[in-house]
């Protein structure tokens, strides 16, 4: 007898579909982080009742193919974007601009740490900066605990300095190469550079070599401890001087009329069994924040049937590095304002409507042969302390808010944005002696709001193409 599959050796890789139901020709497949994924192939069997003159049943006849179940994923600032892509298609990518430091002086912070000012500079404390154009402080940092709104305070020996206004600082993570050049023989170089952690994608800024300085993308084939680029290969070694730079992206998802479909394989390797489901398309997202635990997502993910074979769909498929948004840092704003000290839980849920009955065809072997999307729907809930009356007026008036929920992980970022929402009236109960609750449910749409769609996704991280 076999061994047993084990969860922990089984494995969630995912690719997406140019036409529906049909794998990619060119494979750029992800290998993405799950807690769960339960989705699976089903067929009915109905019960037969021809009449044989014995009680003895017949065999049953089969029904349709259902392919559908629900995955629970964690919110991190690399590979939920795959997921976010699975709901939006792909975004809309620009790069995190430089800003610049005010004109004034350095200030000696103690204790080995200088304050440079930059007013409503946006970076959070622990974001990987890049800073140039100043006499002293040219290189590149982690933005110290004791950064505010108006000052970056960074770990160095302090040098007085006045500076200009022009010095920039870049939201950017540097890795220097150690060793030697290795020719891949297709066109690729490996340059190495131990624990990098450059998701492939990253558009990196190589400086210092002899024959690879310039602008690159990390590919395909990118390990642990080595950055792959397309180039011409040239024997280099390295003394851990040169760098390579990785500047950050935002990723803007919204709303579209055509939600792409994709494939994900699930792999038992105990066994062999590479089970590929696919014509997958997500039903619906859910998250919550304000509770204790891991930040995860919820999916239902319905598709057209599964195929298997003893081996991978793609043995090479890309990790991203993880990197987990935590509960304790969200935050939640209404209409642009932080609210501190007020909620104690707040939800999500994204519906497609997934048209789940209808998309059968003929000849298609009892499976899905169309997964057509309906309207969208945005809703969530909320529990708050009964402070004020705030939430309750706006209930009762139906004046619309702007929600946002915001997580902020060192330099990465993670906003999802309602522009227009409504609150559902709902009047706090007294249920005990200690401390009033309120809880309220909320629809959020698009009218007239100017961002264009009931809700706008935006994910910061090094990544610059998802389709590499």
């Amino acid at each position: 007898m076999g061994r047993q599959a084990r969860g922990y050796k089984s494995a969630v890789t995912v690719d997406f579909e140019a036409t529906y139901g049909v794998r990619p020709g060119v494979k750029r497949a992800f290998r993405v982080p799950i807690r769960s994924f339960e989705v699976a192939e089903s067929r009915d069997q109905t019960p037969d009742e021809i009449l044989t003159g014995s009680r003895n049943p017949v065999a049953p006849d089969e029904g349709l193919t259902d392919e559908r179940g629900s995955a629970d994923v964690p919110v991190d600032a690399h590979s939920f974007g795959i997921w976010l892509r699975g709901l939006f298609g792909l975004p809309a990518t620009e790069p995190v601009p430089a800003l610049t430091l005010d004109a004034g002086n350095a200030v000696d912070k103690g204790s080995g740490k200088v304050g440079l000012p930059a007013t409503g500079h946006g970076l959070a404390a622990g974001a990987p900066v890049l800073i140039s154009g100043t006499t002293g402080y040219d290189g590149a940092y982690s933005l110290a605990t004791e950064t505010t709104d108006n000052e970056l305070v960074i770990a160095a020996p302090y040098a007085a300095e006045v500076f200009d206004g022009t010095e920039t600082v870049q939201l950017a993570r540097v890795v220097t190469l150690l060793g030697d050049a290795a020719d891949r023989g297709d066109g690729t170089v490996a340059l190495p550079s131990k624990g990098h952690g450059l998701p492939v994608g990253a558009q990196v800024v190589i400086s210092g070599t002899v024959n690879y300085d310039g602008t690159h993308v990390v590919r395909r084939g990118s390990g642990l401890d080595a950055i792959v680029i397309t180039a011409a290969y040239v024997e280099e070694a390295f003394d851990d001087t040169p760098t390579a730079s990785a500047g950050f992206f935002d990723h803007t998802y919204v709303v579209v009329d055509d939600m792409p479909s994709f494939l994900a394989e699930k792999a038992f390797p105990d066994l062999p069994l590479y089970a590929v489901c696919e014509g997958l398309k997500l039903n619906s997202l859910g998250l919550s924040v304000g509770e204790s635990g891991a930040m995860s997502a919820s999916l239902d993910i319905v598709g057209r049937g599964e195929s298997d074979s003893t081996q991978p769909y793609d043995a090479s498929a890309v990790r991203l590095p993880l990197h987990k948004f935590q509960q304790r840092q969200a935050r939640i704003l209404e209409d642009g304002v932080l609210l501190a000290d007020r909620l104690k839980t707040f939800s999500l849920d994204v519906s497609n409507d997934l048209d789940t009955e209808d998309g059968y065809t003929i000849g298609a072997d009892g499976r899905r042969g169309s997964l057509s999307e309906g309207l969208m729907t945005l809703s969530g809930q909320m529990t708050a302390l009964f402070k004020d009356t705030r939430f309750l007026e706006a209930s009762n008036t139906g004046d619309r808010k702007r929600l946002e929920i915001l997580l902020v992980n060192n330099g990465y970022q993670l906003s999802l944005l309602l522009p227009e929402c409504l609150y559902q009236r709902n009047t706090p109960a007294i249920s005990g002696p200690k401390g009033v609750k309120e809880e309220f449910s909320y629809s959020a749409f698009h009218d007239v709001a100017s961002e264009g769609s009931g809700l706008v996704v935006r994910l910061r991280n090094e990544i610059k193409t998802w389709e590499e």
